[in-house]
């Protein structure tokens, strides 16, 4: 059996760059060994795939798209299956951990969901198809896509990297992706899915992997899309964003750090241990999603008895979903803060195995970064009022944060986070799984691609 590619490239005649045979953690693949001049000329037959892409109606792309959800939520298929096997394998994640993710990532990603997330962002989709009477205009509106979207994606959650194909295609828009040489499977096999179920529609979809070293094939992939979507830490981000050219319009998510919060009455909530426990061990709390520290407006004792709850919804969770291979600066990482914590005072309680989780009871009411790998912070504090205005010096830093209050103190403490620039706000257990319709860095991710033209006919 021929091993899996690392790349996908819609079939065209005499496109045929060279590949090589190698190996990634032991597991068989075949590269592409791209040069400047191939990237160039990949860019510029995908470009050439918008026309008949636009020709198609939206209700065409969006069955394909579901399709492919729909094919990729069975995991026990033998193609699914073997892709999760090699995910789990080079991202270190338990096969369970990479399989949840699949089926999380594809069950949002159903019909109702694409069309929930256009309405929610260009009201009428059928805008894409063509001019469509405005009423608020009393006219008519039409929008277009780029002529080539590119991405850069990132391997901390699995399957992610399909929402950029999904939100290109949506808008009628060609794609370019680079996925991540961390974790450079799921993609194209994705992609073939897509292109298997139609021709057309998949046929607007390339992968390709390289490094970011590599500079020349960089530079040519910055200089041909017509609009980036990039994933990564702060400093991949940085360098994007400093050899990207200055015109281009993108889409930047980078690192961010979620936390959660539960009020004196949030403390009675139904399963509220276990869905913060969920919180924290899903994608291995490697997700920008995940929490850092909860904090609680309570007493120590009685958070130090949250701790203990929450400690054991981690065992019983860890038996679905085991915690993966962590590196060994992880493990240092581990240590050496369980060391300090030691010297402070502060309660650790860990499962009877750590790897499946620590949670620590911290006072002060300060946010401190975890270690992460299902490593979660407790602080227990007088009022969730006074811990907004010490998150402060964290303003552009936080994105995401649960919140187990009565529905008036939520929306109270959301319009603070707000104006801090958190853009999700959720229940305890839904950190880690955001819908479609989520405005991801506060940005509307779909319309920020589009190009409106407006008939009026009111006149003066």
């Amino acid at each position: 059996m021929r091993p899996p590619d690392l790349f996908h490239f819609p079939p065209e005649p005499g496109f045929r760059p060279a590949v090589s045979v190698d190996q990634i953690q032991g597991v068989t693949c075949r590269r592409a060994r791209l040069k400047p001049h191939d990237l160039t000329r990949l860019a510029l037959e995908m470009k050439a795939r918008r026309e008949a892409l636009t020709s198609l109606k939206l209700a065409r792309i969006i069955e394909a798209l579901d399709k492919a959800s729909r094919f990729w939520m069975d995991t026990d298929h033998p193609r699914v299956a073997a892709t999760i096997d090699r995910v789990a394998t080079v991202t270190g994640m338990s096969r369970e951990m990479v399989r949840r993710a699949v089926r999380h990532e594809m069950e949002s990603s159903l019909a109702p969901d694409l069309e929930a997330a256009l309405r929610n962002e260009v009201g009428d989709p059928s805008i894409l198809d063509d001019f469509t009477y405005n009423p608020l205009l009393g006219g008519e509106t039409f929008a277009t896509g780029p002529d080539l979207v590119g991405g850069v994606v990132s391997a901390n959650i699995p399957a992610l990297p399909h929402l950029t194909v999904m939100r290109s295609l949506l808008v009628k828009s060609p794609c370019l992706i680079k996925s991540s040489t961390s974790e450079p499977f799921f993609l194209p096999e994705y992609a073939r899915t897509l292109w298997e179920i139609d021709p057309t529609v998949g046929g607007a979809v390339a992968v390709v992997e390289f490094g970011r070293e590599d500079e020349d094939l960089l530079h040519v992939f910055l200089e041909q899309v017509s609009f980036l979507i990039a994933y990564g830490g702060l400093q991949a981000v940085a360098e994007l964003r400093a050899r990207a050219p200055g015109d281009l319009p993108s889409l930047y998510h980078g690192h961010k750090l979620g936390f959660g919060m539960v009020s004196a009455d949030g403390l009675t909530a139904p399963a509220l241990a276990k869905r913060m426990a969920y919180d924290a061990i899903l994608f291995d709390q490697e997700a920008c999603l995940a929490p850092h520290v909860y904090f609680i407006e309570s007493a120590p004792s009685r958070v130090v008895e949250l701790a203990h709850e929450v400690v054991s919804q981690m065992e019983q969770i860890g038996l679905e979903l085991p915690p993966g291979r962590r590196p060994i600066a992880w493990k240092l990482a581990v240590r050496q803060e369980l060391d300090r914590l030691a010297m402070t005072g502060a309660e650790v309680v860990t499962t009877r195995d750590p790897r499946l989780g620590v949670v620590t009871v911290e006072e002060g009411g300060d946010f401190n970064p975890s270690p992460l790998g299902r490593f979660l912070r407790l602080c227990p504090v007088d009022s969730l009022d006074d811990v907004v205005n010490r998150l402060e010096p964290l303003r552009g830093l936080l994105q995401n944060a649960a919140i187990e209050a009565s529905a008036d103190r939520r929306r109270r403490l959301g319009r603070r986070l707000a104006q801090l620039g958190l853009n999700r706000l959720c229940p305890p257990g839904n950190m880690g799984t955001p819908t479609m319709m989520w405005h991801h860095d506060g940005r509307p991710c779909l319309a920020e691609m589009l190009t409106f033209t407006d008939y009026e006919v009111h006149g003066t």
